[in-house]
């Protein structure tokens, strides 16, 4: 995906703006909440979900192309049966990619829309700040106007007290010794984030919680098995759902060894406060790496 081939230096960036971002997440006192669509939208499936940030993904089964409108009313994503194009002169396009956007980026010169493919996919995943306003009440909404073909619509909703009175903080137990070229980093989040780059000779596979192959980095760039559960949770999570390839086994998602994910290992259980310890294990070629770490539990004040 185009948002993997950034340099390390702008992941870096990206990983403070989704620090700042979280955090500021964990102090509101309102949640937004999805509102039952418009008969317009029977064909589309539309999930209101937290990931790094309040996210909305978008599946579309019907015939119509779904166009998203922006802040300022002009169109940034279209998504239909077979493909998910982006309008790259359009600022939301950037700002919706991850939690505080792209810093570094700018969209590209013109004024006429330029739609470029960036998924071969009948869904999409989008950060959209309309669903974090800078101040709401019980009585705010939050709308996101699409097109069903050429007929207006919209996505929309409310904002609900939050019930959470606290929230999952993970740090790694050791600083990871990984070999040169080999980066990670945690990126928080509920849950948190993992963040890796692979900028040595050595393929590195990061195993999933049932100790199987997720995601590889290579030379080639980044490969997800499809035959991970990891990988079919969290490209849902993230809009990249891809369809039913059983014939396959590994899919190339970038072409830069680099890859962020969210890593539900990070936050512990439902009901419990308890510390959590946990880890990812890496397999560098043939050496087995394990990054450990734990997870505690901290109220709002």
């Amino acid at each position: 995906m185009w948002v993997q081939l950034r340099p390390f230096w702008l992941s870096m960036l990206v990983m403070l703006s989704l620090s700042a971002h979280a955090h500021v997440n964990h102090g509101e006192s309102y949640r937004p909440v999805l509102d039952t669509l418009p008969k317009e939208l029977d064909s589309i499936s539309v999930q209101l979900t937290d990931t790094l940030a309040p996210q909305l993904l978008l599946e579309n089964r019907s015939a119509s192309v779904i166009t998203i409108l922006g802040q300022n009313q002009q169109p940034f994503l279209r998504i239909s049966r077979d493909r998910v194009e982006a309008n790259t002169r359009h600022p939301d396009w950037l700002k919706t990619y991850l939690p505080g956007g792209l810093p570094g980026r700018k969209p590209e010169a013109g004024n006429a829309p330029l739609w470029k493919q960036v998924k071969a996919s009948n869904s999409w995943g989008w950060f959209d700040s309309r669903l974090k306003p800078s101040s709401v009440s019980a009585d705010s909404v939050w709308q996101v106007p699409v097109l069903v073909g050429d007929k207006p619509s919209v996505i929309s909703g409310r904002f609900t007290p939050a019930q959470q009175s606290g929230y999952w903080q993970a740090n790694w137990q050791a600083k990871p010794v990984l070999p040169n070229g080999i980066r990670v980093a945690l990126i928080p989040g509920q849950p948190y984030g993992i963040m890796l780059s692979n900028a040595s000779q050595a393929v590195v596979t990061v195993l999933d919680q049932d100790g199987q192959p997720f995601i590889r980095l290579s030379k080639i760039g980044t490969e997800a098995s499809l035959k991970s559960a990891l990988w079919r949770d969290t490209a849902a999570q993230q809009g990249l759902r891809q369809g039913e390839q059983k014939e396959k086994h590994w899919q190339l998602v970038s072409t830069a060894p680099r890859y962020t994910w969210i890593e539900p290992r990070t936050r512990g259980k439902q009901g419990t406060k308890k510390p959590l310890s946990w880890q990812i294990q890496l397999r560098v070629d043939t050496q087995l790496v394990t990054l450990k770490g734990e997870s505690r539990w901290l109220s709002k004040r």
